[in-house]
């Protein structure tokens, strides 16, 4: 009887905030014990409350702390990102384009360069009978400029040791390489003087003038080789025979 009365009145008083009347009974040391269990038992669920409020208190500071850091990470993003989009700024948009520009002006200098130096020099097709014009290639015999021409073509790859082609063959290259070269270098200075910026290159009318009988200069000597050259030959081999053949009629 003692044991349910004492588990009865302890689950009870667990949930209870103030203490129970419990002097109505008869057993004076049953009563005792019973408060002394009450207080034991209120005792304790107080500090259960406490704790749990401690634990409780502690999860919310440290929700609170994540949620700081959070936002102090979304600040430091956020400044490195504004940070990132100042760098396209008015004044850093007209350094890169000044150091496109730049880099723009610094290839079509060399480009220039190297036409003019190509134009220039000594060892180029363009410059082949540099002594006539062209008006007077064009009343020469063809025949006997094809035979200079073959003759100065095998003297000049003869003892190149870079060719690894015929002479035929690298001659045609060299002739198509050179007409490239003078086309974008004459086109090149028709584009920088339509943008008004030729004056910023070393480029002079007489050069361009000179790139242009060049020129016209190496389709006369391709026109002239690739028409004429055949038949020149078969009729030079004509002739270098017919002595032999005639030898044998004898």
């Amino acid at each position: 009887m003692k044991k349910y009365i004492f588990l009865s009145l302890s689950i009870n008083l667990i949930h209870c905030e103030q203490p129970i009347n419990i002097y109505n009974t008869n057993n004076n040391s049953v009563v005792v014990d019973l408060q002394n269990e009450v207080k034991q038992l209120q005792k304790a669920h107080q500090e259960t409350v406490t704790d749990f409020n401690l634990a409780k208190k502690k999860f919310a500071d440290h929700l609170r702390n994540i949620g700081r850091s959070s936002i102090n990470l979304a600040d430091d993003i956020g400044g490195n990102n504004s940070t990132n989009q100042s760098f396209f700024t008015k004044k850093n948009i007209l350094y890169i384009g000044a150091g496109i520009l730049g880099i723009g002006y610094i290839y079509t200098y060399i480009k220039v360069r190297n036409a003019i130096k190509k134009l220039e020099a000594n060892n180029t097709w363009s410059n082949w009978k540099n002594n006539l014009t062209l008006e007077q290639l064009q009343e020469s015999s063809k025949e006997e400029l094809l035979e200079e021409l073959e003759n100065d073509i095998k003297r000049f790859y003869k003892n190149n040791l870079e060719i690894i082609s015929t002479p035929k063959a690298q001659f045609e290259k060299d002739l198509e390489e050179e007409k490239n070269i003078l086309k974008s270098f004459i086109n090149l200075h028709n584009n920088l003087k339509k943008y008004r910026v030729a004056f910023l290159f070393p480029i002079k009318d007489e050069q361009i003038k000179s790139a242009q009988e060049k020129l016209y200069k190496l389709f006369f000597i391709s026109g002239l080789y690739k028409e004429h050259a055949p038949k020149y030959t078969l009729k030079r081999s004509v002739s270098i025979k017919s002595p032999t053949i005639s030898l044998h009629l004898r």
